[in-house]
This record gives structure tokens, C-alpha cells and sequence, in this order.
């Protein structure tokens, strides 16, 4: 037996040195399939429902694999080189968003035993490995593209990164990245959820040991997970069941019949319940070999536990803040202080009643929620004459007859109403040109007046940077239009003053109207208006 196995050995090294420059130079993992750090997945296999945004965990699973590395001759297994392996993993998620989870897995191999005095009795004596070390530490990130409630079968897609922390000596790890995206799916039944993973494991660095060769490699996997419900102690019990295959890309599904490209495959049973309010509590059994034949990614046995705690924030559905038990409205986002329901709009024009003046009649917010129907810019509940256009100062009202709409004072000219711009602009609107020609009437009627400052005031809706320019803009779109209509430019000069200068409080439509305002303000003392024509 020992000739014939040396004799293997050595075939082994003379067809696999051409393979490779170095076949001893290992960074394989010896356990490659991973449990998910995932929170409420499978054993392995990623789900795609998650739970709400702010939803996080940490768990401590221990992981127990006999026998996850052996040796054979022909079709005869001579030994193990590893008989036994125990990893301790610290697993942690958090999810930011409702569709994203992000997970990482940190492992340490706590104990491992080895056999390599089987390489020593048959002369090729052989470096064992270390009895214990960090492996490999896992990222993993997954996203649920379509949940069930948009589509049948809920599809997700997953990404992992494995980083070479390990010492690629021991087995613990692989000599490069792993980069392995996947994809998701999961169809819920009952209190049955079916899961299904596929996906592609890209090593930036293949690993090789003897004849051993991990290289490129496909993954899937499909698995049962059963809510049984709660009890007295444990609540939220779950039954779990999974198929797990790992196959090289290079030569898929080689099985027993490759010395040196391998499948491996495990069978995984699981329970997992919720023991004291938010704590956890996880079993898992498996097994990889078929029948007698363990080896490479085929343990003969494997058993874990594992603890952990979870924080899950309440649901909410409408994403008003406000938690479904706490809300009203569930299903429809409203303020915390009307019981998470939406405030009533009975005239549908998008302000809420106890903030609407006219809750029946629809209106613009500019005019609390109240329509202008004469055009004055003062809504009707606050025009003293809502039929006919008035000025802020009269109420809405217009001036009497025998008034002049412009006049001459001692410090300015008067105007009896308001000089109209379309809303948010710096356009002057038809209606108050007959109102400017008067101006420019008088202006040429008294050639000596000037300079004038025409002044642009607005009341206090927006920032003060935004209604600075509104009102610079406003007060030259008056000059351009005097100058346009032949009056000289070095009479006149422009200036805005926003909202600094108010004349009534902003606090009300009517006080807002008084202050959106066009003065003509003299820059120099002028002589006592004359008298007028008889």
C-alpha cells in the first residue's frame, strides 16, 4: 500500500507542476461553503424579503466540520488530513435602506487538527497547518429588486467579497479576493418561503494543493425555510432545509471522477427561534459526503450553534414616521399630531382645511387658500369689493373718482394702486400699464422732477437672498418701461429692498398684498407741487 501510494503522490506532483509553478502553495479553504451573516435568510442561502430600514444584528455562531479535507488513493480514501475543524464566526448586518442589506462576516478558526505524518510515512514529508487562525473575512451586500408584492417571485441581487486575511498556509482561506455575485429568489407559501441562489465565485488568485485546484467556480442552491410560529419560551420558530453545490467553472460537475477538480456539495438542516424579546438562537446540522466518500468541500459531519441579538424597528407602512401601531392611518403618511392621518382637503386645492381661509372654495396657498376673483391680488375674503380690482391700501377697494391715480408730493409720487408683475417674475402685467403711462405723463409734465429712485418692496415668502433680486428685477422692469416710453434715463434709477421694509405685517394675505409694493421716492427735494389747472 505505502510503494503505490508514494507512487500516486508522486504522479500527482510531475502532472500538476505543469499546471502550476508551486503545487504546494495551498490558500484553499477546506470549508468553502459559508453560512450568511444575513438576517432572516437561510443557513446559507440569501433571502430577498428583509426586514424595515434600521433593522440590525449581531450573532456569535460556532461552526463544527469533521473530516473537511482527506486524502485518497484511486478510489480508496487512506485518511484525513484534517479531521477536525472548529470556526467561530462573528456575523453582523445592518440595513440602511427598506431594499438593502449590508452584512460581514469576521472567522476564526479556533482549533484545527491535523494528520500529516500520513505525507511523512510515505516520504514526502509536508508542512502541517496551524492549529489555529483568522480566516477569510466575508462582505456581503444584497438588494431586493422585486418583492412579492410587486412580482410573484421576489428577486434580489447579491454581491460578496472574500479578503485574503488569512494565512494561505493553513487552509483557512484562498490566496486572493473572492468576488462572488449572485442572484436571489424567493417565493413565499403559507408559512413556507422557497429560496434559490445562483451565482459565480470569481478567485483573483485560484488555490492549489497536490491535485487539488480551486479555481473559477459556480454556486447554487435551493432551500426550504418553515415558520412555525410562537410558543411559550421560543417565538418565532423556524424549521430550515437547504441543498448547497459548489461546482468549477472549468469542468462542471466532475464529481467523483476528477482527482483534481471537485464539487463540493452539503446538505444543511436548521432551526432558529427568537428565546428572550429580541435574542436568537440558531441549530444547524449537515452533511456533504455521499455515501463513504469525504473529502475537499464534503465533510463527514457538521454541526453549529449560535446567539445573537436583532433590533427590528417597528413597521411602517406609509413611511410617515410614525409606527403602524401608533398610526391612525397606516396606509396613508399624516403628521404625528393629527394621528399619523392626513389632514382633510374638502375643495382639492393642495392645502389641508385647518390651514385653508376658504376650505370650500379653492384658492392659491399665496392667498391662503382663497380665490382672487378680481385680479387685485387680495383674495376675496379680505377685498372689501372682490368684484372690482382695487389697492392694498383701500382693502381691495379702488380709490375714488375724484382722486388722481398718480400724483405729485413733496418726497415722491403718489401712486393709488399697485403696479401688478406676474407671479415669481419680473414681468409687468398689461393691466398696470395705464397706471405707468400716468407716470410717465406726469414725469413729462414736470421735466425739473428728479432724479427718482423707483424702489421694489415683496413681502416675506421665500429667502431674503431671492426676494433682494425679485425686487432689484421688479424696480428696473419699471425704469425700462418709463425710459422705453421716453423718459430719460438719468432721471431715474433703480434700487429693491426685498422684504426689509415692510409697511403692514406679512402675517395675513391682505398685509402681504400691502407690501408687494412700487415706489417713486425723490433723490432731491423738489419744489411745492403747483396748483392744478381749473
Amino acid at each position: 500500500m505505502k510503494p503505490r501510494m508514494a507512487l500516486c503522490l508522486l504522479t500527482c506532483l510531475f502532472v500538476y507542476t505543469a499546471m502550476a509553478a508551486n503545487p504546494f502553495q495551498r490558500g484553499i479553504d477546506a470549508v468553502p461553503i459559508k453560512l450568511t451573516p444575513t438576517l432572516d435568510s437561510g443557513l446559507v442561502l440569501e433571502a430577498v424579503e428583509m426586514q424595515h430600514a434600521g433593522a440590525w444584528s449581531v450573532r456569535l455562531l460556532g461552526d463544527l466540520n469533521f473530516s473537511p479535507l482527506s486524502i485518497k488513493f484511486g478510489n480508496e480514501r487512506v485518511g484525513s488530513l484534517i479531521p477536525f475543524r472548529a470556526d467561530l464566526h462573528l456575523f453582523a448586518s445592518y440595513q440602511p435602506l427598506s431594499r438593502l442589506e449590508l452584512a460581514i462576516d469576521l472567522p476564526l478558526t479556533v482549533y484545527q487538527s491535523n494528520k500529516f505524518e500520513l505525507f511523512e510515512q510515505h516520504g514526502l514529508p509536508q508542512r502541517a497547518p496551524a492549529a489555529a487562525g483568522l480566516g477569510d473575512l466575508r462582505l456581503i451586500g444584497r438588494y431586493a429588486i422585486l418583492t412579492q408584492q410587486q412580482f410573484p417571485i421576489a428577486l434580489g441581487a447579491i454581491l460578496e467579497i472574500r479578503a485574503p486575511t488569512s494565512n494561505t498556509n493553513h487552509f483557512l482561506g484562498g490566496r486572493g479576493f473572492v468576488l462572488a455575485p449572485r442572484v436571489a429568489l424567493e417565493r413565499a407559501l403559507g408559512p413556507v418561503r422557497i429560496l434559490g441562489n445562483v451565482g459565480w465565485r470569481l478567485h483573483t488568485k485560484p488555490g492549489q494543493y497536490l491535485n487539488l485546484y480551486v479555481g473559477q467556480e459556480f454556486m447554487m442552491g435551493l432551500g426550504v425555510l418553515v415558520d412555525l410560529g410562537g410558543g411559550r419560551v421560543f417565538a418565532k420558530n423556524q424549521l430550515l432545509a437547504e441543498f448547497n453545490v459548489v461546482t468549477s467553472a472549468e469542468a462542471p460537475f466532475n464529481f467523483d471522477y476528477a482527482d483534481a477538480i471537485k464539487t463540493p456539495m452539503e446538505l444543511l438542516l436548521g432551526y432558529r427561534a427568537q428565546i428572550y424579546k429580541n435574542w436568537l438562537f440558531q441549530l444547524h446540522l449537515g452533511r456533504g459526503a455521499v455515501g463513504k466518500n469525504t473529502g475537499y468541500g464534503r465533510e463527514a459531519f457538521r454541526v453549529g450553534l449560535g446567539f445573537g441579538y436583532q433590533h427590528l424597528p417597528e413597521p411602517d407602512r406609509d413611511g410617515d414616521g410614525i409606527p403602524d401601531s401608533e398610526d391612525g392611518c397606516p396606509d396613508e403618511p399624516g403628521p404625528k399630531e393629527n394621528n399619523g392621518c392626513p389632514y382633510p382637503d374638502r375643495d382639492g386645492d393642495g392645502i389641508v382645511d385647518h390651514l385653508d381661509a376658504c376650505p370650500d372654495i379653492p384658492g392659491p396657498i399665496e392667498y391662503d387658500g382663497c380665490p382672487d376673483t378680481d385680479g387685485d391680488e387680495i383674495p376675496d375674503h379680505l377685498d372689501k369689493c372682490p368684484l372690482e380690482p382695487g389697492i392694498p391700501e383701500l382693502d381691495g377697494c379702488p380709490p375714488p373718482p375724484e382722486e388722481d391715480e398718480v400724483s405729485l408730493e413733496s418726497d415722491r409720487i403718489r401712486i393709488r394702486g399697485t403696479i401688478l408683475f406676474d407671479t415669481a417674475k419680473d414681468t409687468i402685467k398689461p393691466e398696470s400699464f395705464n397706471l405707468l403711462d400716468n407716470v410717465v405723463e406726469l414725469l413729462n409734465r414736470y421735466p425739473e422732477v428728479g432724479p427718482i429712485s423707483v424702489e421694489g418692496h415683496t413681502d416675506n415668502v421665500g429667502s431674503r437672498p431671492y426676494n433682494l433680486d425679485l425686487s432689484n428685477r421688479r424696480a428696473k422692469s419699471v425704469v425700462d418701461y418709463l425710459i422705453s416710453h421716453g423718459i430719460e434715463p438719468g432721471r431715474l434709477q433703480s434700487i429693491g429692498y426685498g422684504f426689509d421694509r415692510p409697511v403692514a405685517p406679512n402675517d395675513s394675505a391682505l398685509g402681504r398684498a400691502k407690501n408687494r409694493r412700487t415706489e417713486f421716492l425723490f433723490k432731491e427735494t423738489v419744489p411745492p407741487q403747483p396748483e392744478k389747472e381749473q
